[in-house]
């Protein structure tokens, strides 16, 4: 797993003083501070840190920003200089040494680094070995060391004073290149809900090779309900493509079976059905099956044909299993929404993607008639939920916005569930005493550190 940010530091924030702040343990920060302090601007500038955000960072109101990892690597943008530096703290010494190599062995970065240069190296068990398995002599590894030290010292990226955005293709594909630091990063702002006009009529594109839908600014409830209804299309194709290469391998798999039946245990089989029928039935729930479950019946005891009933069972199963991870996000979206909505029940639908209905009458509610409060409900967790990936960063700006006191308690422990989808780090700017109440240790103080000298 990638390492977390553990600290930031920013040098020159507005042009008046210094903000440092130490991140909690266990993957969740709950940022607080007077207004104005800057923890929106330090969200944005985390996130313009973790991608390849120079154009946009030269734009912040700062002298310097550095981010620190719990593996000990750290990325520092200075402003004045335009120009980042990558590197280890203090594994790395000013004659390109590594004063603990045991330090840089254990390193995630390092092993990277290692396997991009050397790809029949690799480390294991504090050991540089190659690909025999066999560890490199103590020369060896002190040469590639001292060339890994070099290259630390030497990742720095200057740019010729470019105008903000105005980098060219060819520096902007150098700097992605070099930042080996860099890590999947969501930037969640209090602008997230904002009403449709003729200026935002394409709000949200769909990447159907990774399932990923993404919102651009102009995000209503109605994209993200067309959003849905892409991620079910295209979850339902992927299972009839797994489906019909099963299908067409089952002779072949079959007949060596036929030759050395081995059938499952009757009650091996009957967990297999009874797993089977519940792991449809969530399919179904999510509008993602795409036939009738139908089940024949075994009338024959003879090992030859239970043998192939029991194949005939598992690709059932492995079939279902096809669309398993978008299954489980769509489950934890629509349970979270349930689990809040008062008197209105939320629903997947292949036509609609997302439909919300009233309880009392069954009727189906024009999604943009939603409160505010509703509304901001389902793009936030659609955010969280869908526009996030494990081992990324999830960067929170003022989650509490419309949302009713009873939803704002429970907001930090839905993320705690939807972290258990996509592990991540949350850092989250608040101002809500009812987010925080029950949550102090999360706890982090935005403060001056003292005026920049002018």
């Amino acid at each position: 797993s990638r390492p977390l940010v553990s600290k930031i530091e920013v040098q020159g924030l507005f042009g008046e003083y210094d903000v440092e702040v130490a991140m909690a343990e266990g993957g969740i920060t709950l940022l607080f501070g007077t207004n104005g302090v800057g923890k929106s601007t330090i969200l944005r500038i985390i996130d313009r840190m973790l991608s390849p955000g120079m154009p946009l960072l030269l734009s912040e109101p700062i002298r310097s920003a550095q981010l620190t990892f719990t593996d000990g690597t750290w990325i520092r943008f200075d402003h004045e200089s335009e120009s980042w530096t990558e590197g280890l703290g203090q594994v790395a010494s000013a004659t390109g040494k590594i004063d603990d190599p045991s330090q840089a062995l254990h390193n995630s970065y390092f092993q990277e680094w290692l396997s991009r240069n050397f790809s029949s190296l690799s480390v294991v068990d504090g050991l540089i070995v190659d690909s025999d398995g066999d560890p490199l002599s103590q020369t060896m590894v002190s040469r590639i060391l001292i060339r890994y030290g070099e290259a630390l010292l030497h990742r720095r990226i200057r740019t010729q004073s470019p105008a903000v955005g105005q980098l060219s293709d060819q520096q902007a594909n150098c700097l992605s290149s070099q930042r080996s630091l860099s890590r999947p990063c969501r930037l969640i702002t209090s602008e997230r809900l904002q009403k449709k006009s003729a200026s935002h009529k394409r709000s949200l594109s769909y990447i159907p090779k990774t399932g990923e839908a993404r919102l651009h600014s102009g995000t209503t409830v109605q994209s993200i309900a067309s959003a849905l209804k892409d991620m079910i299309k295209n979850a339902r194709e992927a299972s009839r493509s797994k489906t019909s290469d099963i299908d067409a391998s089952f002779f072949n798999r079959a007949l060596p079976k036929l030759a050395n039946p081995q059938p499952l245990e009757p009650s091996q089989r009957s967990g297999l059905i009874g797993e089977l029928e519940r792991l449809h039935q969530r399919l179904s729930d999510c509008v993602l099956a795409t036939s009738q479950l139908v089940l024949p019946s075994l009338t024959q005891n003879s090992p030859a044909v239970q043998t192939i009933f029991d194949l005939y069972l598992q690709d059932l199963f492995d079939k279902a299993r096809a669309t398993a991870e978008i299954l489980t996000q769509l489950e934890l979206f629509v349970n979270t929404m349930n689990e809040q909505l008062i008197d209105k029940t939320a629903s997947l639908h292949a036509e609609d993607g997302l439909r919300l209905t009233r309880n009392t009458d069954k009727q189906v509610l024009p999604l943009d008639r939603l409160s505010s409060g509703e509304q901001h409900l389902i793009v936030l967790f659609y955010y969280l939920i869908f526009q996030t990936q494990a081992g990324g960063v999830c960067l929170i700006d003022e989650p509490e916005i419309s949302l009713n006191v009873d939803w704002q308690h429970r907001f930090i422990s839905n993320v705690i569930k939807v972290s258990g989808v996509a592990p991540q780090q949350y850092i989250i700017a608040t101002h809500s005493p009812v987010v925080i109440r029950e949550h102090q240790e999360l706890l982090r103080p935005v403060e001056r550190r003292g005026d920049v000298a002018s």
